[in-house]
């Protein structure tokens, strides 16, 4: 994220690779935030297809130090059907300097079983409806 005079404008990278063997894609999208009350609100569009508009809201943890933002991300599937959807998302904080190579090789799609993400992620970002709610919502 970036502060240019009273406007905040970001940068979000998407990598991609469905199967080992697959071809990695890479998305590039730009945008900007807000804040508002304890919300961050962000609007960016997939700058090298012109085809996408999405959404997210993040909230904090309402913790002392704040390492995660978690939230919901809605738009439309990059896929040839442009379906709408939404899904839980978590932001997670890397840092003061980041390796941005190793950053990179990290991204990418994990089985729900895999041991290489924290649980707590795993619980935050499940996309179901558990009993007792109405809709679907953002998870701590």
């Amino acid at each position: 994220m970036e502060r240019q005079q009273d406007k905040v404008y970001y940068q979000r990278t998407e990598r991609l690779q469905e199967s080992p063997n697959d071809k990695i894609y890479h998305g590039k999208y730009l945008g900007f935030a807000t804040f508002l009350i304890d919300r961050i609100f962000m609007v960016d569009y997939e700058s090298l297809t012109d085809q996408e508009i999405t959404q997210t809201i993040l909230f904090p943890t309402f913790k002392n130090r704040v390492t995660r933002l978690t939230g919901l991300k809605l738009g439309v599937s990059g896929s040839g059907e442009r379906m709408p959807c939404c899904a839980r998302v978590v932001y997670e904080y890397l840092g003061p300097s980041v390796d941005i190579r190793r950053a990179f090789k990290l991204c990418g799609l994990y089985d729900l079983d895999s041991p290489d993400i924290d649980e707590s992620i795993k619980q935050a970002v499940a996309n179901d409806i558990q009993p007792g709610e109405w809709h679907f919502r953002a998870r701590h």
